[in-house]
């Protein structure tokens, strides 16, 4: 396996998409993740991980 042409590929295609991701959620990620309890999972996961113990503890 070439790691590397994997890798490659992923960035081109984060790079390709990642404008249209930017205009479709302008949240100013940098700022909100500066924010306390901020995140990005939806509500489902974050229900589960509160269920599985996991508040307060970063997770990724």
């Amino acid at each position: 396996m070439d790691i590397k042409k994997y890798t490659e590929a992923n960035r081109t295609a984060w790079n390709e998409v990642n404008p249209i991701h930017q205009q479709h959620n302008p949240t100013p990620l940098r700022e909100a993740f500066l924010e306390k309890g901020y995140s990005t999972l939806d509500d489902h996961i974050t229900r589960t991980f509160l269920r599985l113990g996991l508040q307060g503890r970063n997770v990724a």
